[in-house]
Protein backbone atom coordinates (compact mmCIF):
# COMPACT_ATOMS: atom_id res chain seq x y z
CA UNK A 1 0.00 0.00 0.00
CA UNK A 2 1.45 3.44 -0.77
CA UNK A 3 0.83 6.02 0.87
CA UNK A 4 0.90 9.74 -0.58
CA UNK A 5 1.66 12.67 1.82
CA UNK A 6 -1.04 15.17 1.35
CA UNK A 7 0.27 18.88 1.24
CA UNK A 8 -2.67 20.64 3.07
CA UNK A 9 -1.54 23.65 5.53
CA UNK A 10 -2.68 23.77 8.79
CA UNK A 11 -3.95 27.37 8.31
CA UNK A 12 -5.81 25.90 5.20
CA UNK A 13 -9.91 26.79 5.50
CA UNK A 14 -11.57 23.48 6.32
CA UNK A 15 -14.44 22.75 3.80
CA UNK A 16 -17.88 21.61 5.29
CA UNK A 17 -18.07 18.31 3.57
CA UNK A 18 -14.66 17.54 5.43
CA UNK A 19 -16.77 17.90 8.68
CA UNK A 20 -19.46 15.53 7.51
CA UNK A 21 -16.20 12.70 6.40
CA UNK A 22 -14.68 13.61 9.91
CA UNK A 23 -18.43 13.61 11.75
CA UNK A 24 -19.43 10.53 9.96
CA UNK A 25 -16.00 8.12 10.61
CA UNK A 26 -13.00 9.65 12.25
CA UNK A 27 -10.48 7.27 11.26
CA UNK A 28 -11.81 7.59 7.64
CA UNK A 29 -10.97 10.95 7.59
CA UNK A 30 -7.10 10.46 8.97
CA UNK A 31 -6.57 8.22 6.56
CA UNK A 32 -8.03 10.99 3.80
CA UNK A 33 -5.60 13.31 5.20
CA UNK A 34 -2.50 10.86 5.52
CA UNK A 35 -3.00 10.11 1.33
CA UNK A 36 -3.64 6.26 2.21
CA UNK A 37 -6.04 5.12 -0.58
CA UNK A 38 -9.36 3.13 -0.05
CA UNK A 39 -8.96 -1.03 -0.02
CA UNK A 40 -12.71 -1.39 -0.60
CA UNK A 41 -13.24 0.83 -4.45
CA UNK A 42 -15.65 -1.87 -5.43
CA UNK A 43 -18.06 -1.14 -2.65
CA UNK A 44 -17.50 2.70 -2.72
CA UNK A 45 -18.26 2.86 -6.71
CA UNK A 46 -21.38 0.45 -5.44
CA UNK A 47 -22.06 3.14 -3.10
CA UNK A 48 -21.78 6.15 -5.38
CA UNK A 49 -23.71 4.72 -8.02
CA UNK A 50 -26.37 3.62 -5.87
CA UNK A 51 -26.55 7.43 -4.84
CA UNK A 52 -26.51 8.60 -8.38
CA UNK A 53 -29.45 6.18 -8.93
CA UNK A 54 -31.43 7.45 -5.84
CA UNK A 55 -30.56 11.55 -6.87
CA UNK A 56 -32.69 10.24 -10.12
CA UNK A 57 -35.53 8.84 -8.79
CA UNK A 58 -36.21 11.77 -6.84
CA UNK A 59 -35.36 13.93 -9.34
CA UNK A 60 -37.99 12.14 -11.25
CA UNK A 61 -41.11 11.94 -8.58
CA UNK A 62 -40.45 16.01 -8.02
CA UNK A 63 -41.07 16.49 -11.53
CA UNK A 64 -43.91 14.40 -11.70
CA UNK A 65 -45.39 15.96 -8.70
CA UNK A 66 -45.07 19.24 -9.78
CA UNK A 67 -46.76 18.24 -12.46
CA UNK A 68 -49.89 16.72 -11.21
CA UNK A 69 -49.84 19.70 -9.17
CA UNK A 70 -49.75 22.00 -12.30
CA UNK A 71 -52.05 19.47 -14.02
CA UNK A 72 -54.78 19.19 -10.64
CA UNK A 73 -54.83 23.62 -10.48
CA UNK A 74 -55.26 23.62 -14.17
CA UNK A 75 -58.38 21.37 -14.19
CA UNK A 76 -59.66 23.22 -11.20
CA UNK A 77 -59.59 26.42 -12.90
CA UNK A 78 -60.64 25.05 -16.03
CA UNK A 79 -64.03 23.56 -14.32
CA UNK A 80 -64.66 26.66 -12.40
CA UNK A 81 -64.66 28.84 -15.50
CA UNK A 82 -66.91 26.04 -17.09
CA UNK A 83 -69.41 26.37 -13.98
CA UNK A 84 -69.19 30.65 -14.56
CA UNK A 85 -69.66 29.94 -18.14
CA UNK A 86 -72.45 27.78 -17.48
CA UNK A 87 -74.15 30.38 -14.32
CA UNK A 88 -73.96 33.35 -16.65
CA UNK A 89 -74.69 31.68 -20.37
Amino acid sequence: MTRRRTTRKPSAPVRASEIGEYLFCAQAWWFRQQGVPPANRARLQAGWSAHREHGRRVAFWTRWRRGAAVLFWFSLALALLVLVWNLLG
